[in-house]
C-alpha cells in the first residue's frame, strides 16, 4: 500500500524535524527563545 507507506516516512521525516527542533533549543535556547517566541 504506497499510500500508508508515503504517510509512513512523512511522519518520520516530521519526527526528524521535531527532534533536531528540540536538539537545537538545548544547543542554542537563546537564539530559539528569540526566533519563536
Amino acid at each position: 500500500m504506497p499510500s500508508n507507506k508515503a504517510q509512513l516516512s512523512r511522519q518520520v521525516m516530521e519526527y526528524r524535524l521535531y527532534r533536531d527542533y528540540l536538539d537545537g533549543l538545548k544547543i542554542k535556547p537563546a537564539t530559539f527563545h528569540t526566533a519563536y517566541s
